[in-house]
């Protein structure tokens, strides 16, 4: 927590010593994934679960939803899109992020596993 600031609202904290201790645990405990806006941890955490669900190595698909808010995600978005178009992805890859401008749409329409 030296390297991170704790949310003050967070009603549980799981401290571990390593990013990829950190991803485990968060495979482990998550049924699916929402991407929110962010920086380097975000991306590597977002393309990690990503290869995990293409290889099933975290016990099934997960949906990842990515929120694009104000356009933020649109370059890694196109990114995808050309990947797919170019032949180094397939569409229907397990792993894929649905993309939506509106946290609420992610949750509803692409995570439909979370309570």
């Amino acid at each position: 927590m030296g390297k991170e600031a704790a949310h003050p609202g967070a009603t549980r904290m799981i401290e571990v010593d390593t990013m990829l201790e950190r991803k485990t645990r968060m495979a482990e405990l998550s049924g699916a994934f929402v991407i929110l806006p962010g920086g380097l941890g975000t991306l590597d955490e977002l393309f990690e679960m990503a290869t995990w669900s293409q290889l099933s190595l975290h016990g099934g698909p997960k949906p990842i939803g990515l929120v694009n808010t104000l356009g933020y995600y649109d370059h890694l978005v196109t990114w995808l899109e050309r990947a797919i178009t170019d032949g180094f992805i397939r569409s229907e890859t397990p792993g894929m992020p649905s993309v939506s401008d509106r946290i609420g749409q992610v949750i509803d329409d692409f995570c439909p596993s979370i309570p």
